[in-house]
């Protein structure tokens, strides 16, 4: 499975506005400890937990979106002016940079959790 992951840097800048809230799709939200417990506690043997970069770009986009207009316009970016995309594609692609660079020091810096186990 992957999930967002509550402890990160897209979090922490972004609060109310970060996009991995997604609200009422995700009902809670988890760090790589608590899906680990709850995963455990239910049964199941972890085989790997990491965490991921790979969404970072569009979650910083999206999350300053969200925090601009109080939602995503049409649910894309593609709806915006020239200018603006460029600079939140600019932005975004430095996020993700940054954000896999922190991946590569810290196993826990992803903007995703991913989790397989088995039982």
């Amino acid at each position: 499975m992957t999930v967002p992951n509550i402890e990160r840097l897209g979090h922490r800048l972004y609060r109310e506005a970060w996009r991995g809230l997604e609200a009422p799709r995700h009902l809670f939200l988890f760090s790589s400890s608590t899906l680990r417990a709850c995963v455990e506690r239910s049964g199941l043997q972890v085989l790997e937990l990491r965490t991921t970069a790979r969404t970072a770009r569009w979650m910083w986009t999206a999350s300053r979106l969200i925090r601009r207009n109080g939602t995503l316009p049409g649910g894309s970016p593609q709806n915006l002016r020239p200018g603006l995309r460029l600079r939140l594609r600019l932005e975004g692609l430095m996020f993700h940079m940054v954000e896999h660079m922190m991946c590569w020091a810290k196993k826990d810096a992803g903007e995703e959790i991913v989790l397989i186990a088995t039982k």
